[in-house]
């Protein structure tokens, strides 16, 4: 399994825990809640602040290679290693200077 590539995250990057609970109402008004994981799993915002056009390139490579896989990546907020996939937003780029980027990458827990 392939290891998401080691770059500075910045501390914008945001973590999101998804129950799986799903709440309505029945038709007389009562609440009602279904569990649908067994498990709680997280979507993570990442980014990544100030990275070269090489780091650029590099993310997108992996991006490339992984679209369709899961791969390792290590969240440093808990030091912990999570199994993830891309999700629909997966890379957003935007340019600081010639030569220097700021990342946004979309993961989601499997």
């Amino acid at each position: 399994m392939s290891t998401y590539p080691s770059l500075g995250q910045s501390k914008n990057s945001t973590e999101e825990r998804i129950s799986g609970i799903s709440v309505d109402r029945a038709t007389n008004g009562s609440i009602r809640a279904r569990s649908y994981f067994t498990s709680i799993k997280k979507v993570f915002s990442v980014e990544h602040s100030v990275i070269t056009t090489a780091q650029k390139l590099a993310l997108e490579s992996f991006y490339d290679s992984n679209k369709n896989n899961s791969f390792d990546f290590l969240w440093v907020l808990d030091n912990t290693t999570y199994v993830c996939i891309f999700t629909e937003e997966a890379l957003q780029f935007s340019i600081i200077t010639n030569g220097y980027w700021d990342a946004k990458v979309s993961l989601a827990q499997v």
